[in-house]
């Protein structure tokens, strides 16, 4: 008898556990999700969502139905909490639990209510800024204003706003002297005071240079400051900024000596700007293959700093089967360097776009260049001769063109090299005419436009538009170099490099799709089209390939084959390209 109750135990133990091991592998594959309905304002909806998220999940807590109920009850109160900063104290949420299967379903039916206005408003200015003109003009703009919806993001912009102006109006010490919000949920109502006290203000003292090549007097063109101006951290960023970029220097670093600040009456801030040089002489050397030019190089040599006022000097020499470039540049930089320069410009430019042609281009120019934020612009005089036949049977042209210029070119993107998002914008108008140093009258406006759109970080859009166009009576008399060409790989693949042409007319089309294949390969698939000619009617060339993208540190190394779809046997070529995307 005992055997047996001993017997009947131990399989009632057994029948228990392996009841609980199969709760506990059911219970484990319950999941809880929830629906929100009845809130329209965006911004409510997606922090309601948010803290539904956080408060919902929890790696470490295992489902089960008692679990779920908690958890739903409590979704409740955080959407009402996620209500409340933006000006919703009365909110009401109902809840339904539905189960089917492993899978439970809150949904939440909520009535924000009426919203909290702001009832009282007092935002002031204390200390020696408070007579301050910018200062007093940000009051009139606050983000917040009596009788508005309170709402938590728009006191805290009011905050950070005169903060930050503050600290740009040289008030380094400024700070809220009082920052209260006091809510009543009976009468409903919402009382503010924010009050920020500058403190003393403090202003620019001297600018001194470690010891360099170059003199103080050119070096203090890049400051954008004088003495005695309101100290602000973002102009000592932009001078930072300027230096890096002028191409001189290997090192920059600016530092206000603020605790000299505390002793000068005045409350003046020295700077220290500490510097070191590149190496004075740069050289480039380069060596490729293209399917279109052959085999090309590059050798180029220039002075970093040409004197000690900051002149620069470039040389470069280019050779391929198709073109050769010898050109000479000596930069001068402006009153203000960081934005402007002059350039003076010769070389001498050979090309034979096919067997027949060719065309020796001698030019002379000065250029200004000036830079504003994404845009650039170039102004150029040239004066060049042309030397130019049509054909082997042709005799040989000369022309001379003293030509003005005029060019526009824009460039924002997330990144230049391996950029997802960007666009590239050029537009520019040259022209010449026989009443001055000049052969043949024309006008010509040339329009260039790329875009690269990614919707996500595995697929990419880049669409590519050329347009241009000369005013010219007779365009057999305009020379080569001012005619326009196409086909290459950054034009309409498929054909030759500026096989197609020439033309005073131009016009080009391109839309190609990148997928990531793995890390950063790409698979390309592309169609072109476009043609240089004299008349727009003239017949469009088509192109279309695949290819493989692979996005390097340094730029962009892509290889296409690409097919002519207007000619009659549709031939295959491969083409191939490095640099940077933009």
């Amino acid at each position: 008898m005992n055997l047996l109750k001993s017997l009947f135990k131990q399989l009632c133990g057994i029948i228990i556990l392996v009841l609980g091991l199969f709760c506990s592998q059911a219970f484990a594959q319950l999941t809880l999700k929830s629906n929100i309905t009845g809130i329209q304002d965006k911004e409510v909806l997606q922090n309601a969502k948010e803290r539904l998220k956080i408060a919902q999940y929890d790696p470490k807590i295992q489902l089960t139905p008692s679990i779920i109920n908690i958890l739903s009850e409590k979704g409740s109160k955080e959407i009402r909490k996620a209500a409340e900063p933006f000006g919703y104290f009365k909110s009401t949420v109902k809840s339904t639990l539905i189960q089917r299967h492993n899978t439970w379903t809150t949904t939440y039916y909520v009535n924000l209510g009426t919203p909290l206005r702001i009832t009282t408003l007092d935002v002031r200015i204390i200390g020696s800024g408070s007579k301050n003109k910018a200062m007093q003009k940000l009051l009139t703009k606050l983000p917040i204003k009596k009788g508005d919806i309170f709402n938590v993001k728009s006191y805290k912009k009011t905050e950070n706003d005169l903060l930050s102006l503050a600290q740009k109006q040289g008030y380094l010490h400024a700070n809220l002297h009082k920052d209260r919000i006091v809510i009543h949920l009976r009468p409903y109502t919402c009382s503010i005071k924010l009050i920020i006290d500058t403190g003393s203000r403090f202003y620019f003292g001297s600018v001194t240079f470690s010891k360099i090549p170059l003199c103080e007097t050119f070096l203090k063109r890049y400051i954008l400051f004088q003495p005695h101006h309101p100290f602000s951290y973002q102009a000592l960023t932009d001078l930072q900024r300027d230096l890096n970029g002028s191409g001189y220097f290997q090192y920059v670093s600016v530092i206000p000596d603020i605790p000299k600040s505390k002793i000068s009456p005045k409350k003046q801030i020295p700077v220290k700007v500490n510097l070191r040089m590149r190496k004075q002489k740069k050289y480039q050397f380069g060596f490729g293959y293209g399917t279109n030019t052959g085999i090309r190089g590059l050798f180029g040599f220039g002075l970093n700093w040409a004197n000690r006022y900051g002149h620069k000097f470039n040389t470069w020499i280019k050779l391929s089967s198709l073109e050769q470039d010898l050109a000479l540049q000596y930069i001068i930089p402006a009153e203000k360097p960081a934005h402007e320069n002059y350039a003076l410009t010769a070389g001498i430019f050979r090309q034979t776009p096919d067997e027949e042609e060719e065309s020796v281009t001698k030019s002379i120019g000065i250029d200004q260049v000036k830079n504003y934020k994404f845009w650039q612009r170039t102004i150029s005089l040239d004066y060049q001769i042309d030397d130019y036949r049509l054909t082997d049977n042709s005799p040989d042209i000369r022309s001379h063109l003293l030509v003005p210029s005029i060019n526009f070119s824009h460039v924002n993107a997330n990144k230049f090299i391996g950029a997802q998002n960007g666009r590239r914008f050029s537009i520019s108008l040259q022209g010449a005419s026989k009443s001055v140093f000049s052969s043949v009258s024309f006008i010509q406006t040339e329009l260039q436009y790329k875009r690269i759109y990614s919707p996500n970080e595995n697929n990419k859009f880049i669409f590519r538009g050329n347009f241009g166009d000369t005013w010219i009576e007779d365009p057999n008399k305009l020379p080569l170099s001012k005619r326009f060409y196409t086909g290459g790989i950054d034009t309409v693949r498929g054909y030759g490099l500026k096989s197609l042409g020439p033309g005073s007319k131009l016009i080009i089309g391109s839309i190609e799709y990148q997928r990531r294949i793995i890390y950063d390969l790409y698979a390309a698939i592309f169609y072109d089209i476009g043609n240089a000619s004299n008349h727009f009617s003239d017949l469009l060339k088509k192109g279309t390939g695949v290819g493989v993208v692979w996005q390097t540190p340094i730029g962009a190394l892509e290889l296409y084959a690409s097919t002519a779809l207007s000619d009659k046997d549709k031939p295959w070529s491969f083409e191939f390209s490095f640099g940077p995307d933009l």
